[in-house]
């Protein structure tokens, strides 16, 4: 995952190392209520990121609960919706 400065539009910070995505992301989306960035990969964690309008702030979570790799991730309000491969949905809160 890769931050990008909107001013310049350049990047600004790789999410990369320990800690991180092991596989490509597939998707990304961002609840804003809760400067948070949610992203899956090709595995079967969801990693959420702590992302406010000035900096990166950190790892949030890495959250289990799926036994096929996750594809898709959809943001509400205050709430996210996961999705792997066997067609398996967790609304997470």
């Amino acid at each position: 995952v890769i931050l990008w400065d909107h001013r310049n539009l350049t990047p600004e910070m790789k999410l990369q190392g320990t800690g991180a995505h092991s596989a490509s992301v597939l998707s990304q989306a961002y609840l804003p209520r809760f400067n948070s960035l949610v992203t899956v990969a090709c595995e079967k964690k969801v990693f959420v990121w702590t992302i406010d309008s000035t900096a990166f702030r950190g790892m949030k979570a890495k959250l289990s609960g799926h036994s096929a790799n996750v594809m898709r991730v959809s943001a509400g309000q205050k709430v996210f919706f996961t999705l792997d491969e066997a067609f398996n949905g967790i609304l997470w809160d």
